[in-house]
């Protein structure tokens, strides 16, 4: 325990109460306040207590925390095997808060061996691993292929994408389910395209909220149009009409625009030849764009303005009048929309998910979501009920980690693998069973697997009647020190929640009003700013994109701008020191972002431009780093030299560092058959001096190429041959990581 930790003996307290093996807890933990900590106390103590290692389950949210939770705990009963009896007792008191006697003393040196023999050990996996276990223990009854495959989830992203890719090929080109598909994929892509329009459909059929089925995807539809006040059977295109045909009759519009024109105003000569468009025999979907312009904005926002004051009034009032008259239609139009295109959006991601479960039947295999319906389909079966008998007589203790992320289904599986422990003399043991769940609804991320926060508060409910119904102990327990943050950084969090229309959403108890935070380390330094909010570069002329190279970022964007500011704080304090007076060194600051951006890579080059030592980038896709893109281009020139395309892009590398004026001045005027190669080629002969140096690197490569491997080449151009010197100086210190 870290000597700067000022632990409050009520924290204490709640933590034992939580850890304590005789009763069920329902722990909710802020940030940092030993979430992990307690779970290993509470694995420990029930084994202390005499609990069968075999017959805990303790379900966590990843593998990585399964496999931390494995290994604190067998680090603390592996540590207690070679502590001396004084110390051993202190450990034990501790935790427990009572005075162990010899008979516990002993049991808990046995605890280590005892946990690693137990045919199966502890069982500390995800509800994943759980649910897949449970599967291959009975496919048949569970209606799942005998030797079925897990897809982690990259295999389940590339089967994904090849059956939207199927899907939007068949929407496209025609196919059995062609004109729905088309239709569908036709409302959605006036919208979005190319990348936006894949993500959108990938995040749809991923979101477990939208229904597989048709039927109950039809019913969230017309809850979705009941919702939004839509009378039924009403679409987009009734609604257009009603825009043209309900207002000002056609053949007094050219009446209205002659009034218009006669001011001589340019505005109101614009809304004029507005109103004749309108009029005219143009498509009808060009005529509502035109009438359409009359009385909203090109943001689609109502115009102020109608028209002059030299109209006259009569005119300006129809005016109004029927710009009011379309702004509410304007409104169901939207609201219309909203749900066809959510509906064509449905029907698209339900193609999808059908493609992609015809693939996974083909290939025997499941996904991480089809374990869980399996399990639970298995487990809501009638039939089925010897298995739940089965795992009945397995399980006494289930204990649940990040509680907060659990979806509807996952708690279902819970709710019925914990029935029968409140049965009273149906209980297998002695001793009671207990069910512990810890989590924080503030840290729900997981909603679009359909985590709902509120599930937490609604599975303590219930499992506290259960339990105090049949006359056994219940902890209901709140940890809300923290042992990770500063006090300054936590007041800031208090302070900003205590606001009631930020705090909502955060809690579900009514009751509940801000949040409360302590720190176990109350000298530990802080300090909180809060800085402008960059949105845009400041007001001026573009920059010149022939002047700049494509991969320098323009000074004035935020990410820019942002990393500078950072740059210069992380500089002040490592040469004259913060607000207190302290002197930093680099290695005691972490810069933290909520994604690997821009703005990251941004801050990177900002600092080592500054001058400040840095890590650099904790992690990034090698594959998309542009020193890497060249890299591999030149390998591919040395193979392949008359690929034009890739000679093109090493000769553009800093590796050669041809300018565009250098490739046009060799390349343009070459035949259409001449390869670019031989256009260097003969650039060379005729003296270009640029030329000789890049024929002269191409040939040095061909022959590493002819006689290396790839590392033998690699390791020569960038050493010998001045490739790592040439890459940094062009792209920047960062490109020394990849």
């Amino acid at each position: 325990m870290r000597a700067d930790l000022v632990i409050p003996a009520d924290t204490i307290h709640r933590q034992r109460r939580a850890s304590d093996p005789s009763a069920s807890a329902w722990v909710s933990a802020n940030a940092g306040a030993g979430k992990t900590r307690v779970l290993t106390d509470r694995v420990i103590r029930l084994l202390l207590d005499g609990a069968e290692p075999s017959r805990i389950l303790c379900l966590t949210f990843t593998k990585a925390a399964a496999a931390e939770m494995t290994i604190r705990v067998f680090e603390r009963l592996g540590s207690w095997v070679t502590l001396d009896e004084p110390a051993l007792r202190r450990a034990l008191e501790a935790m427990t808060g009572h005075r162990p006697d010899r008979a516990t003393l002993a049991r808990a040196r046995r605890l280590f061996a005892k946990a690693v023999e137990t045919p199966g050990g502890l069982k500390i996996e995800t509800i994943h691993a759980f649910c897949e276990r449970i599967l291959h223990l009975v496919p048949f009854e569970a209606n799942v292929p005998a030797r079925f495959a897990v897809l982690d989830e990259s295999q389940t992203a590339e089967l994904l994408a090849e059956a939207r890719g199927r899907v939007l090929t068949e929407a496209a080109i025609g196919g059995p389910r062609s004109a729905r598909l088309a239709q569908a994929l036709e409302t959605v892509s006036l919208h979005c395209s190319g990348e936006a329009l894949t993500g959108l459909i990938d995040c749809a059929v991923l979101d477990a909220r939208i229904p597989s089925d048709p039927d109950e995807r039809e019913v969230v539809i017309s809850g979705l149009r009941a919702a939004l006040d839509i009378p039924a059977g009403l679409d987009a295109a009734q609604v257009q009409r009603a825009m043209l045909a309900e207002g000002i009759p056609a053949s007094e519009l050219p009446a209205l625009a002659a009034e218009l024109r006669e001011t001589g105003s340019k505005s109101d000569a614009a809304q004029a030849a507005a109103l004749d468009a309108a009029a005219s025999s143009l498509p009808a979907d060009q005529r509502l764009a035109a009438y359409r312009s009359v009385f909203f904005t090109k943001d689609g926002g109502p115009k102020k303005s109608l028209a002059t004051k030299a109209v006259a009034p009569g005119a300006c009032a129809a005016l109004v009048r029927e710009q009011d008259r379309l702004l509410a239609l304007d409104e169901m139009l939207k609201a219309v929309e909203t749900a066809e295109r959510t509906a064509a959006l449905y029907t698209l991601a339900g193609a999808v998910r059908a493609e992609a479960e015809a693939a996974k039947r083909r290939l025997g295999a499941l996904d991480f979501a089809d374990l869980i319906r399996k399990t639970l389909e298995l487990l809501e079966r009638g039939s089925a009920g010897w298995v739940l008998y089965k795992l009945d007589r397995g399980i006494d203790h289930v204990l649940v980690d990040e509680a907060q992320d659990t979806n509807p289904d996952q708690w279902q599986i819970l709710r019925r693998l914990t029935e029968e422990f409140t049965a009273g003399s149906g209980r297998p043991s002695k001793k009671p069973r207990t069910v512990f769940a810890v989590g924080d609804p503030k840290q729900s991320i997981y909603s679009f697997q359909g985590a709902d926060p509120r599930r937490f508060e609604e599975g303590r409910r219930h499992w506290m009647s259960r339990t105090t119904a049949a006359k056994l102990a219940f902890e209901d327990v709140r940890l809300d020190l923290s042992f990770r943050s500063a006090p300054a950084i936590l007041k800031a969090v208090d302070h900003t929640f205590r606001v009631a229309s930020h705090f909502r959403g955060l809690s579900f108890d009514d009751s509940a009003v801000g949040t409360t935070h302590e720190s176990a380390r109350p000298r530990a330094p802080g300090q909180v700013e809060v800085w402008p909010t960059e949105v845009k570069g400041p007001a001026g002329d573009d920059p010149d994109a022939w002047e700049l190279p494509v991969d320098e970022p323009e000074r004035s964007a935020p990410p820019v701008v942002v990393a500078s500011r950072i740059a210069q704080a992380v500089q002040c304090w490592t040469r004259a020191g913060d607000p207190a007076g302290r002197i930093w060194r680099a290695g005691e600051i972490l810069i933290l972002v909520r994604s690997r951006g821009p703005a990251f890579f941004a801050v990177i080059r900002a600092l080592k431009a500054a001058g400040v030592p840095v890590a650099g980038a904790d992690r990034f896709d090698i594959g998309e780093h542009i020193a890497v893109n060249d890299l591999v281009a030149a390998g591919q020139a040395a193979l392949l030299p008359r690929n034009d395309l890739v000679l093109a892009a090493v000769l553009k590398s800093p590796l050669v560092g041809f300018t565009d004026d250098d490739l046009i001045r060799i390349a343009a005027d070459r035949g259409e058959a001449e390869p670019l190669v031989d256009a260097l080629e003969r650039a060379a002969g005729e003296g270009d001096i640029r030329a000789e140096a890049a024929c002269r690197a191409l040939a040095r490569w061909r022959a590493l190429a002819r006689e290396h491997g790839p590392f033998g080449f690699y390791a020569a151009l960038l050493g010998p041959e001045g490739g790592r010197r040439r890459l940094i100086e062009r792209l920047g210190g960062e490109a020394a990581d990849a």
